[in-house]
């Protein structure tokens, strides 16, 4: 789908760049574009997953922790270095073993 969408002659970021520049630009043909092209359309492709793993990690993160964090006086960014990131190391694990 992307490769028809990229096309310069028929694709819709063709016709849009033929519209805002007067000539399309060819993202998978010219040597200086090609790979920032494929790397946001594979960011693209996976972003919406990885979130998603992510997000049920977080969720997965005890409250208790939080409080207990809190009432040893952690905020806001030791909160987040010290109870978050440890908690979903696994998760981070995981996505990284799946994305790569």
């Amino acid at each position: 789908m992307w490769r028809f969408l990229l096309d310069p002659n028929i694709g819709l970021v063709g016709g849009l760049t033929k519209e805002l520049f007067g000539e399309p630009i060819a993202f998978l043909q010219d040597p200086s574009l090609a790979l920032p092209t494929v790397i946001f359309v594979s960011v693209w492709k996976n972003v919406g997953f990885t979130m998603v793993i992510l997000l049920a990690g977080l969720k997965g993160v005890p409250e208790h922790l939080y409080e207990a964090a809190r009432l040893d006086g952690a905020r806001g960014r030791q909160l987040t270095w010290y109870v978050t990131l440890p908690s979903i190391r696994p998760t981070l694990l995981f996505a990284a073993m799946i994305l790569a």
